[in-house]
């Protein structure tokens, strides 16, 4: 029996299989429940051409199937004879099998391929007999996985099936019946390069990242249709995580920034995270975010802005390995200096504010036009986050300073290793 990949045969299909049912008054035998039905080719014998009925077995809940066939009588007065007989294909002798009498039809179950005939007499005494084959078409298929590595996977197939013959009445010569078995690949989720496979036993391809059902579906040139599958849990890890951080007002990545990691990996059981700035590789319980501060360390990443490769790696029971890589970006040291600001309690430009971008620390000092002290601050970055700047006021007091111009001096520390000293006048205005 050959097995090729599935293609229509729509032109031989409509030769050779035709309806099932007849007309009741052209006498002859019928099998409303075949699948399909064929008409013999005897090389030899002309008398006439029987009927083969198909059965396809087995049926769609996996159970054995068995044909059936009907004798309707087209002569004579109601209240028929019938005599059933299997044909012996060894002495080719009819043997009998089952007799009614007195009936307007008989019908008989549980056949097996073989030939059949039925000898109908009617009242009167005159008989005639009626020819039919039957074939119970067996047509297996299995399907499951031939190899299964983390780099190689393979699936195969089988497809096993009976061969029919049928006999010349002549000369009792075998005829086989042509059924080639043509076969299809196809998966949930669809796999596009699957039903394109030629063959039972597809070359080798990466196992597929999801869970998978596959098919082979086996179908003859009868109609008769099979198919098998199998569901494939994936070795294979899926390495995903999402990153959050705060930005500033101004929407920029001041260091030191904190930046969350939240794994929505998949099928994994082992996760390491290189947060790309020297750090050690962690492992970190996948339920939890990961939380990693970034600094802007020329040592670590010179360039402005710089740019860190957050890699997470994670692995499956099988040791299969997936990765996933972002790029977490921290902007350059800023510091910029307003030249005037307005206490006038009406929310806009209230206080000497520096705009910074990663620094480190920042002191700052303001003197009047005497040389007077009138304000002070110090702090590292987290105190810069909270600092207000200065709202006007003379320091330990609650007096406000009078309108006019300011001298500070401020010298700072960017994390990227920047030094600022800067001095100039600000203007307060009332």
């Amino acid at each position: 029996m050959m097995y090729r990949p599935l293609v229509f045969r729509c032109a031989v299909i409509v030769l050779l299989i035709f309806g099932i049912g007849a007309d009741p008054a052209a006498g002859q035998i019928v099998s409303p429940g075949a699948g399909s039905r064929l008409l013999t080719d005897y090389p030899v014998f002309t008398g006439r051409v029987d009927t083969i009925y198909v059965f396809c077995s087995p049926d769609g809940a996996g159970n054995p199937v068995t044909g059936s066939l009907t004798a309707l009588p087209e002569h004579g007065t109601p209240g028929w004879d019938f005599e059933w007989s299997r044909l012996d294909t060894v002495t080719f002798a009819w043997d009998p099998f089952l007799t009614e009498t007195g009936q307007p039809s008989s019908t008989v179950t549980g056949l097996n391929t073989g030939g059949y005939r039925v000898r109908v007499t009617d009242g009167g005494g005159t008989h005639r007999y009626y020819y039919a084959w039957l074939y119970v078409r067996h047509l297996e298929v299995t399907a499951g996985i031939k190899n299964l590595t983390c780099l190689q996977f393979a699936i195969e197939g089988s497809i096993d099936s009976d061969v029919f013959r049928y006999f010349d009445p002549s000369d009792q010569s075998a005829i086989i019946l042509p059924n080639d078995v043509d076969f299809v690949w196809s998966s949930d989720p669809p796999i596009g390069y699957l039903g394109s496979i030629p063959v039972l036993d597809p070359l080798i391809w990466p196992p597929p990242t999801v869970d998978t059902e596959f098919f082979l579906t086996a179908t003859d040139e009868t109609g008769c249709q099979q198919q098998a599958g199998f569901f494939f849990e994936t070795i294979f890890p899926r390495a995903e995580f999402s990153v959050d951080y705060e930005l500033d007002a101004q929407n920029r990545r001041s260091a030191p920034l904190d930046v969350y990691f939240t794994n929505h990996s998949e099928n994994a059981v082992m996760y390491e995270w290189d947060f790309g700035d020297g750090s050690d590789t962690v492992s970190i319980d996948p339920l939890l975010p990961a939380m990693h501060t970034y600094r802007n360390d020329p040592e670590v990443d010179p360039g402005y802005p710089s740019e860190y490769t957050v890699t997470l790696v994670v692995a499956s029971e099988e040791s299969c390995q997936d990765s996933m890589k972002v790029t977490v970006v921290v902007d350059p040291s800023v510091l910029d200096v307003p030249n005037v600001f307005t206490p006038n309690d009406d929310t806009h430009n209230d206080y000497f504010k520096i705009d910074h971008v990663s620094l480190r620390v920042l002191q700052m000092q303001v003197f009047n036009r005497n040389g007077r002290k009138v304000y002070e601050f110090s702090g590292d970055s987290g105190a810069l986050r909270e600092w207000p700047g200065w709202d006007g006021k003379i320091r330990g007091s609650n007096q406000y300073a009078s309108p006019g111009v300011y001298l500070y001096v401020i010298k700072a520390f960017g994390w990227d290793g920047q030094v600022y000293n800067q001095q100039g006048m600000v203007y307060l205005l009332r």
